[in-house]
């Protein structure tokens, strides 16, 4: 099992987020590759779109959530807030 070490160098945005079902189709088949968000901060970002797959149910994907990237925008984590 590969774990990611530690970085104290991560950037954080926080967000909410609401995707029907129907509309998250066009990601899980493949068609979008990207998730774009305003953060709280009020700044567009571009996601990969399966990052949120373990977050899909049968209402689609709903919440807030913070995720994590490093210096080079590269995804590192992703967590939905109670």
């Amino acid at each position: 099992m590969m774990q990611r070490t530690v970085n104290k160098n991560l950037k954080k945005v926080c967000f909410s987020l609401s995707i029907s079902p129907d509309s998250y189709e066009a990601y899980y088949r493949g068609d979008a590759k990207y998730v774009q968000v305003e953060t709280d901060q009020s700044k567009i970002v571009k996601m990969p779109a399966d990052i949120f797959i373990r977050f899909l149910t049968r209402e689609g994907i709903s919440g807030r959530f913070v995720v994590s990237y490093d210096q080079n925008n590269r995804f590192h984590s992703i967590e939905k807030l109670k």
